[in-house]
């Protein structure tokens, strides 16, 4: 399968990184939780690449975020494992 990762830039800021299968108009127009509306209708929807690696979202949230901007992804990304992470 496909994934287009994609990122979302608000004032030239990267302001979150995703993925879809869909067209990414479809996907903006979708919606998102944690973004306030008004920062989503004034941002603009940029394909990053295509790729049959879903990870490959996890790695550009993580790239962003050593470049300092403060996403909204609550998640870390795709293909990552949670169960590694929060050991006991």
């Amino acid at each position: 399968m496909k994934y287009k990762i994609y990122k979302l830039e608000y004032n030239n800021e990267v302001i979150y990184v995703g993925y879809t299968t869909r067209t990414l108009k479809e996907r903006k127009r979708n919606g998102y939780k944690y973004i306030p509306r008004d920062i989503l209708n004034e941002s603009n929807i940029i394909l990053i690449e295509e790729t049959d690696d879903i990870s490959r979202e996890r790695y550009y949230i993580e790239k962003y975020r050593i470049e300092g901007y403060n996403l909204y992804n609550i998640e870390k990304g795709a293909g990552y494992d949670k169960a590694l992470y929060y050991k006991d």
